[in-house]
């Protein structure tokens, strides 16, 4: 773990190893990660509007996969998915 935060501490094209986020990456670092996917009937827009809610919960899946693959590239993300419809 120490040499992938080296690693990220060095990377100038992300932020996950600067001095102000860092010690909430080791913190994530030290956990699985798990993705709930909600579709709930609850969730909407500002609107109101319940528009792009499996679109928008897949970017942001992926954002996150992405940035767990970058810092734990030997752990599993969970995804689980909730009141599907």
């Amino acid at each position: 773990m120490a040499e992938k935060l080296v690693d990220l501490a060095n990377d100038p094209t992300t932020d996950l190893g600067s001095p102000e986020v860092l010690p909430k990456t080791i913190k994530v670092m030290m956990h699985q990660q798990v993705i709930y996917c909600d579709d709930s009937a609850s969730i909407v827009n500002a609107k109101g509007r319940r528009e792009q809610r499996w679109l928008n919960q897949e970017r942001l899946a992926l954002c996150i996969a992405r940035t767990t693959a970058r810092t734990l590239p030997n752990e599993d993300v969970a995804i689980r998915f909730i009141n599907r419809s």
